[in-house]
């Protein structure tokens, strides 16, 4: 499973769900001091992703060489935007790439022909479907709250900062330096 932007606090989590449920994880990242603090946390599997002009064949090869050249079977994606068309390239027959955020709001580059060909299945996620769902919704609560009985889940906390101090918790974020989530206290 391949889970992108992987050092927000909805990645970290994702790493987590993930190694509870048994699945190898591939995540992406910024920097080398993001990658190591992924891998702290969990992640079997880091690559970190630059912004050079052939950052997405790079992926690619990265994705096929951990995967043995059969590609990832789960895409977690927050980006979008032109990065997809890796995603797809380096998605195997019949694999799923679910975009739940819109870090990148650039067209995506994909060709629906490719999609057709090689059975993707492309969806578009938002926590609303889990809520508005009983069912899933129970679900859900319940492998949180299992989660966090095992200590399998735990939650990251980048920086607290108090309610007074709101310029820097934005400026903090605004550098994209955090691993996990910045935490404004009253």
């Amino acid at each position: 499973m391949v889970i992108t932007a992987a050092s927000s606090s909805v990645g970290i989590a994702a790493i987590q769900i993930a190694n509870m449920l048994g699945a190898t994880t591939i995540a992406t990242t910024t920097s080398e001091k993001k990658a190591q603090k992924l891998k702290e946390l969990g992640a079997q599997h880091v690559i970190v992703q630059t912004k050079s002009s052939d950052a997405n064949q790079l992926y690619v090869d990265q994705v096929l060489e951990i995967t043995l050249g059969e590609g990832s079977d789960l895409v977690f994606d927050a980006v979008a935007g032109p990065g997809t068309h890796g995603l797809v390239k380096a998605s195997k027959r019949g694999g799923r790439i679910v975009i739940q955020g819109m870090l990148d709001r650039r067209p995506m580059d994909i060709h629906a022909g490719v999609l057709m060909k090689r059975l993707l299945t492309l969806k578009g996620y938002t926590l609303d479907q889990t809520l508005e769902n009983t069912e899933q919704k129970q679900k859900a609560i319940n492998a949180i709250n299992q989660g966090f009985a095992t200590k399998l889940l735990t939650p990251c906390i980048a920086e607290e900062y108090s309610l007074t101090s709101f310029q820097s918790a934005f400026d903090s974020l605004a550098s994209n330096e955090n691993i996990g989530k910045i935490v404004l206290t009253p």
